[in-house]
């Protein structure tokens, strides 16, 4: 099945000490459904800080995503950090949405025992994710968020701080931290922001023919 003009191209985004690997799941189910060819970013460096990531991140989307086509930006555990950050300091109008996976937003108790800045960065009372919260009002850039998450996710504890209250919830059961990755809710989450997006662009383009 080909893909609807103006879909939007996926970014993802591994998290803590991974790589790309973690989202071979993804990458077949989009491939399948006939997406396009995602942009898959490596994260670095591996223990630095999160916003020397963020601007890596910049760097890879510029690279791989040199054509106009709106973005969509999934990112798992520490990724999605990154990726709120880069939201609110690089990103321009092509991002359609955010979904993290099983990130800690609000930091997590396991990561005191993490080695890195990054780690430091992600603990429950960081000065790191203060500021986070603090750079933008609309905090992802006025960017979508969607947050897909587990009330039985190990690495982040406590489970709820995967979710925000300015973005939507979606609890999965049953699964753990890389098993969201894995998982039908988080496909269907895709498919249904990717859709949404789509909607939303096309409605003032219809206006316009009119």
């Amino acid at each position: 099945e080909a893909e609807p003009r103006g879909a939007a191209r996926l970014v993802l985004v591994h998290g803590w000490c991974c790589n790309a690997a973690v989202w071979r799941p993804v990458l077949r189910a989009w491939r399948l459904a006939g997406g396009a060819a995602p942009a898959v970013v490596t994260l670095a460096p591996v223990l630095g800080d999160i916003d020397d990531m963020a601007r890596h991140l910049d760097r890879c989307v510029a690279a791989q995503c040199a054509d106009s086509r709106p973005l969509l930006l999934v990112a798992h555990s520490l990724g999605g950090l990154v990726a709120r950050r880069w939201l609110q300091q690089y990103a321009s109008g092509r991002v359609v949405g955010l979904v993290t996976v099983g990130t800690p937003h609000a930091g997590t108790r396991l990561a005191r025992y993490g080695p890195g800045r990054a780690a430091r960065q992600m603990r429950p009372d960081s000065d790191w994710l203060r500021r986070l919260d603090r750079a933008a009002a609309n905090d992802c850039g006025g960017v979508p968020l969607t947050c897909v998450w587990s009330p039985v996710d190990s690495f982040v504890s406590p489970a709820e701080s995967a979710r925000r209250p300015q973005g939507r919830s979606i609890e999965v059961g049953g699964v753990g931290h890389f098993g969201l990755l894995r998982s039908a809710a988080l496909w269907r989450a895709l498919q249904q922001v990717a859709h949404a997006s789509l909607a939303t662009r096309a409605a003032p383009a219809a206006a316009g023919a009119v």
